[in-house]
């Protein structure tokens, strides 16, 4: 989300947190081209391009922003696949 790096689950927390305070604002996400590669160490990588659509309030012009998306997945002691990065380059504003 634009230049922020967030590292670890309580940072993420308290900056979405913040983020969606008040019934404001709307935001719709869409998903396209999406790519998944097996890598040699077991884990997953993915990328996508995504289009968000935001309205901050009523009153707010609506933005579009696109953003190539890198994520990277890997098995946890149980086995379940966890998010272990996730990098969103914003390439278009609008």
């Amino acid at each position: 989300m634009g230049d922020v790096e967030l590292n670890g689950a309580p940072a993420i927390e308290t900056y979405l947190g913040k983020r969606f305070e008040g019934t404001a604002r709307i935001t719709r996400h869409v998903w396209s081209d999406l790519r998944i590669e097996q890598q040699s160490n077991g884990e997953i990588e993915t990328t996508i391009t995504q289009v968000t659509y935001e309205k901050a309030g009523e009153d707010q012009p609506t933005t579009a922003r696109v953003s190539d998306v890198s994520d990277r997945f890997a098995k946890d002691l149980a086995g379940r696949w966890r998010y272990a990065q996730r990098i969103v380059k914003r390439v278009l504003s609008l």
